[in-house]
């Protein structure tokens, strides 16, 4: 046999093989994890008021400031990513309102 066939016979071994490996791993794309909930299953939470909340909740801040920024990150667009977990909005918008907005530091 040439060396040219015992080369192209190795190719085409290799190829082979190559695909096969391929096959075996899974697609890229497939998730792990369960996609979210429709959104008429998801549980909605409540309209707040912001102002009413720091009025009555709060002491050494300014209320029209953290009803402002509170409402910022309430109403902040977002698309969730479903392998991620996500911070409570209102927790966090609780955070950053009551630490922008403090008076007398």
């Amino acid at each position: 046999m040439k060396p040219e066939h015992i080369a192209s016979a190795g190719v085409l071994v290799a190829s082979a093989l190559l695909l096969m490996a391929v096959q075996t791993v899974p697609p890229l794309t497939q998730v792990s994890v369960p996609p979210p909930p429709p959104l008429d299953a998801r549980v909605l939470t409540a309209r707040m008021d912001e102002a009413a909340y720091c009025r009555d909740h709060l002491s050494g801040v300014d209320c029209t400031c953290f009803a402002y920024r509170a409402g910022l990150v309430l109403n902040a667009p977002r698309d969730p990513l479903p392998w991620l977990t996500y911070a409570d909005r209102w927790e966090l918008a609780l955070g950053q309102a009551r630490q922008s907005c403090a008076v007398g530091l």
